[in-house]
């Protein structure tokens, strides 16, 4: 008896651990950086469907322009009007990950980014939500060229 509730328990315990480890890509740092390059993708595209599917219902930006005091603070709809009146976005840019830190359901990432008109300093933060990856806080510092 002993030897077959420990053999049930080893075996709830595999696939337990089997099903976890099936579902862990989708939450994993690979999935993220598709997500950050989606995000770069669709705001260099003025995509708004796809940007749309990226940010999180309390997505919030905040985003100083040079040498301003204050920062330009925009919410989600705020944001994907700006992008689809062409008041932002529309230029591709180059970027890079500089740091990348996954805890659970939670992310933070440093992106520098540039076009040719603007270069970017981005603190991002990232949210497991609904099965994806969903930017909650967008921190730029932007510079003209």
């Amino acid at each position: 008896m002993n030897n077959w509730i420990t053999t049930t328990l080893l075996a709830t315990v595999a696939v337990t651990g089997s099903m976890t480890g099936a579902a862990k890509p989708a939450n994993s740092e690979a999935r993220l950086r598709e997500k950050i390059a989606a995000f770069y993708e669709a705001g260099d595209n003025r995509d708004v469907a796809a940007m749309d599917g990226i940010l999180d219902e309390n997505f919030r930006l905040v985003a100083f322009f040079g040498d301003a005091a204050s920062a330009t603070q925009m919410d989600k709809t705020g944001y994907t009007t700006a992008l689809s009146a062409g008041k932002i976005g529309g230029i591709p840019r180059e970027k890079k990950i500089l740091s990348l830190e996954v805890r659970g359901n939670h992310a933070a990432c440093r992106v520098k980014s540039g076009s040719t008109k603007l270069s970017f300093d981005t603190f991002m933060h990232w949210v497991f939500s609904a099965g994806d990856w969903r930017l909650v806080n967008d921190l730029t510092h932007a510079v003209a060229k």
